[in-house]
């Protein structure tokens, strides 16, 4: 694990004066978590949503957006997180013309699968300046490559994939399996199904 000691630039402005606003890529059930744990800190937040049709509100979201959006989310965001499932369709879902679209002074993050950035383009709009600064959990090949160019990169946190970790882990997937194993023999449809058509 490494914190971001140097190079890295200072937080956004959090005064009264200027609200910092967070963006969620995806307001699914990870994303509904982080938008609200946001919320909590008075951030504006706003959100992408594949069922989205045009722009709205809810209790979790100051702005719901549709996915093609997205640059909105992420012209106006200072922490930008990508928080997609892994499809077809999301594979560098985050890249080059992404990160050209965010703030020079936007922090962004990733808690979806690895693959969904574009870790050459992440590099490139670091060193250059094009975004702030990063942290990542992620990669797209794990454990992270000797010769990966992110090793180098001062204004970069990274995690060995365990920020989703947490001490009663084992206790829920214990008591989901109980809880579908009941669904089941009643016959019932158990949680947590794939969808196929959406690939998640």
């Amino acid at each position: 694990m490494r914190m971001c000691t140097r190079g890295c630039a200072s937080l956004p402005d959090c005064s009264n004066e200027h609200r910092t606003s967070s963006g969620c890529g995806n307001a699914g059930r990870f994303g509904k978590r982080i938008a609200r744990v946001a919320k909590a800190f008075d951030m504006w937040v706003i959100a992408t949503r594949r069922t989205a049709s045009k722009p709205a509100r809810s209790c979790w979201a100051d702005l719901i957006l549709p996915v093609d959006n997205l640059n909105r989310l992420l012209a106006e965001s200072d922490f930008v997180i990508a928080a997609v499932p892994l499809t077809p369709g999301t594979y560098h879902f985050v890249g080059r013309r992404q990160f050209k679209q965010m703030k020079r002074e936007a922090f962004f993050v990733n808690v979806a699968p690895g693959p969904v950035v574009d870790e050459q383009a992440l590099a490139d709009a670091l060193t250059e300046g094009t975004i702030a600064a990063a942290a990542l959990d992620v990669f797209e090949i794990e454990p992270l490559t000797q010769d990966s160019p992110l090793w180098a990169i001062p204004n970069l946190i990274y995690s060995p994939h365990i920020a989703g970790y947490i001490e009663t882990y084992a206790d829920m997937v214990q008591d989901l399996f109980i809880r579908n194993l009941e669904r089941y023999v009643r016959g019932e449809k158990p949680a947590g199904v794939i969808n196929k058509k959406r690939d998640y």
